[in-house]
């Protein structure tokens, strides 16, 4: 088998062409890819991680005691919550969909008018979490 030209066709035996696929620089090939973002640190260690855990469970406890409730600090609870699940309960974590729940829940945040205490453990959370 080969892939040839610049339409990257893959021909097989005497030259039949069965199809084409993507073999530029950011094709991914094989079984079970993940795609990771390491612009966000979830931790290495199980002290890392669980640190992690805590934050998001305080920040997660105050956004569910606080009396100002709206629709962007609903939206940043139920990202938290999403975050804090995939931390939990999966063993490969999926970074991509972390950073990106965690970046809705900092924009949402940074919207709705909170408490002190709620702002702090928010910028708590976003400096494990390299945000």
């Amino acid at each position: 088998m080969s892939v040839s030209g610049a339409n990257n066709n893959v021909v097989v035996g005497k030259g039949n062409t069965i199809g084409s696929m993507n073999t530029g620089a950011g094709a991914i090939q094989g079984d079970h890819n993940v795609l990771t973002d390491s612009s966000i640190n979830i931790g290495q260690s199980f002290n890392e991680k669980h640190e992690r855990i805590s934050a998001l469970a305080d920040l997660l406890g105050r956004l569910k005691a606080a009396e100002e409730k709206n629709d962007e600090s609903a939206k940043a609870e139920y990202a938290l919550i999403k975050v804090k699940s995939e931390l939990t309960d999966e063993a490969e974590p999926n970074t991509s969909a972390i950073k990106k729940w965690m970046e809705t829940a900092k924009n949402s945040l940074g919207t709705a008018a909170l408490g002190y205490e709620i702002v702090e453990a928010g910028k708590k959370v976003w400096e494990l979490f390299g945000l």
